[in-house]
């Protein structure tokens, strides 16, 4: 790859404002969203993934995987773009370190970017001066060729370890100094496979302040571990290394073999250093599909970030104007947000009307997520919210995510609402909510996305491919969801034995939303309705836009007659508002509950009183 420098910046903001998005431009990116610092290849089934793990000799733990257990002080990007460019800070106060993470596609003319090839910038520094410092930190940089779900055991292994042939150049002093006055020592890591998707050229420098000797840059590669296990792998290795040299403490950053099997799939390259003697330590990667590629990653970002940040910049204040006082908290929004959406590949367990119980074909989903520690999978009517937030600022990109779920849909029409693709997504949800119900809904909110995208796809084939499904999807609402009475709507999943004195009603969205206390099938609830009511004019509108003038109408008067029914069966006229109607006892007390949250901060445990209003639910209306 040959990056493109001059004559070039000055075309990044346009490039950015591109209204098509060209073969491959998002075939890289950030798409590891519940990893702190995790890339990944667009593909499926067969794919690449790199990420972050960090350590120190003050915590015996491994970072890798956003997890609120880990406490930190504060994660997140500051500046994303979703396609090119992505900036993100982590404060870690645990280990007295701040990491700068930046990801980044070198332009290759002024209004394209490299499709192959992407570049990675890790720059460590400590984050308070008064704190005391770790004896060790440690970095490691993993690339995983992996394959289908991520799952170790698939079968789809072997073929990957049976293809891949590994070239190493070990690391020596980088053969251009810095002008700077740091050290540099850099190494080479070469795969050439079978398969063109697993053959790439990783190049890695490092560069810091103190003597190359304190400097240790190490290197493994195994056939067992991938994206899935490397931290337990890690932590394993580092057991072991304990109790080989009979160390009473385990250091939880174990040293590298500087060996790569020729059957692995994975390959991690260590960074360790003394941070009281080794300062300002930044980690370089440039990773190019083309094996022959030869270019400093270090070229890359002295020469293009300025320029990526001030794109980013232009590009925000043009789709959200805003005064300077809110300029930061806007960018960081829309940051975690775009810079949140992840690809994921790998099968639904669904229970059908019928009990029947089955796992789906595996497929792919390209979506936002509503929490990268605690929600990093895709919820459908999350998703419309999502992109609302998206579209001002890349109407491209939220095409491709509608398109992604849309083309999840089944010949009936349902779409599942929590969506738990891949080993790394199942790891993370309890085993009660893996399965999914064919009979249960989830807002349509996706219609929201659709109707503020109309006018940037009408008249384009994307739309023209949507208006069938989205009559599907609209249409299993009308037939699956429907209430006791013609035009009334229901939400299914209620169970009057899940313990609550007001069960959940998940499907909703509105969890624990306080309704009639008894579920039953008389129930009739408002939200439904009120989505049926948009949705149907929604439909009435992408009718108008694709030439269907007869389903226009139809869906007009369908809105309108859902409408009517609405202010009929639901409108309280003593209270002037809508209600649910249901089966419901006025039994039952709420009270002030006071939770105690305990904390372990370094000085001690420490619990601290949250007064928790139990209570303020919504009346529902009594049957009679």
């Amino acid at each position: 790859m040959h990056v493109a420098t001059a004559g070039l910046l000055a075309g990044l903001a346009c490039a950015h404002a591109a209204s098509e998005i060209e073969d491959g431009a998002l075939r890289w990116g950030t798409y590891h969203s519940g990893l702190y610092f995790g890339i990944r290849s667009r593909t499926s089934p067969y794919h690449v993934s790199a990420g972050l793990l960090w350590a120190t000799s003050s915590e015996s733990s491994l970072r890798h995987e956003c997890l609120e257990s880990d406490r930190l002080e504060q994660y997140g990007w500051r500046e994303h773009d979703g396609r090119t460019y992505g900036r993100q800070s982590i404060r870690d106060q645990h280990n007295n370190l701040l990491l700068d993470t930046t990801f980044l596609k070198p332009p290759t003319s002024p209004t394209t970017f490299a499709t192959r090839s992407w570049a990675a910038r890790i720059a460590t520094s400590q984050l308070r001066a008064d704190d005391a410092l770790p004896a060790l930190n440690s970095l490691y940089f993993y690339i995983d060729l992996g394959c289908e779900d991520d799952s170790p055991q698939h079968p789809c292994r072997r073929d990957t370890q049976q293809g891949a042939t590994w070239t190493v150049r070990p690391p020596t002093p980088c053969r251009q100094q810095p002008s700077d006055g740091k050290s540099c020592v850099e190494m080479e890591l070469i795969s050439e496979h079978a398969n063109d998707q697993f053959s790439f050229h990783a190049r890695y420098q490092v560069h810091f302040h103190g003597s190359a000797s304190d400097m240790d840059m190490a290197y493994h590669g195994d056939s067992s571990w991938s994206v899935v296990n490397i931290k337990k792998a890690l932590e394993d290795l580092a057991s072991r290394q304990a109790i080989d040299d009979a160390s009473p403490q385990v250091d939880p950053s174990p040293q590298l073999s500087n060996r790569i099997a020729p059957s692995s799939t994975l390959a991690v390259v260590l960074v360790r250093y003394p941070p009281s003697r080794v300062q300002d330590v930044t980690l370089h990667l440039l990773y190019d599909e083309q094996v022959e590629a030869d270019t400093s990653p270090v070229v890359v970002f002295d020469s293009l970030l300025p320029s990526f940040h001030a794109a980013f910049t232009t590009k925000f204040a043009a789709a959200f104007p805003t005064t300077s006082a809110f300029s930061a908290v806007g960018q960081a929004a829309l940051s975690n947000l775009i810079g949140g959406i992840g690809y994921f590949y790998g099968s639904t367990v669904l229970q059908e009307a019928d009990g029947a119980v089955g796992v789906t074909p595996a497929r792919s989903l390209f979506t936002a997520v509503p929490s990268r520690s605690f929600f990093p999978r895709g919820f459908l009517w999350d998703e419309g919210f999502h992109q609302l937030g998206i579209i001002p600022f890349d109407p491209d990109v939220a095409v491709q995510v509608v398109d992604s779920w849309l083309n999840l849909m089944d010949g009936d029409g349902y779409i599942s609402r929590e969506q738990i693709r891949g080993t790394l997504a199942e790891a993370r949800v309890p085993a009660e909510f893996i399965t999914q119900f064919t009979t249960h809904a989830n807002p349509p909110t996706l219609l929201l996305s659709v109707d503020k995208l109309l006018s940037h796809i009408v008249g384009t084939p994307i739309l023209d491919s949507w208006w069938p499904k989205l009559q599907r999807w609209f249409e299993w609402y009308r037939r699956t969801q429907a209430g006791p009475e013609p035009n009334t709507f229901r939400w299914r999943g209620r169970d009057v034995h899940d313990g609550k004195l007001m069960p959940n009603t998940l499907s909703s969205g509105l969890d624990d939303y306080p309704r009639a206390s008894h579920p039953s099938e008389d129930e009739r609830h408002v939200d439904l309705a009120a989505w049926m009511i948009k949705g149907s004019a929604v439909l009435a509108k992408v009718a108008k836009a694709v030439g269907d003038d007869a389903k226009a109408s139809s869906y007009d008067s369908l809105s309108l007659s859902f409408l009517s029914t609405m202010d009929k069966l639901h409108w309280d006229t003593a209270t002037s508002l809508y209600f649910d109607y249901g089966l419901h006892s006025d039994d039952g007390i709420f009270e002030d509950h006071i939770v105690i949250r305990c904390q372990n901060p370094s000085t001690g445990d420490r619990c601290v009183p949250c007064y928790d209003r139990v209570g303020l639910a919504r009346r529902c209306r009594t049957h009679s």
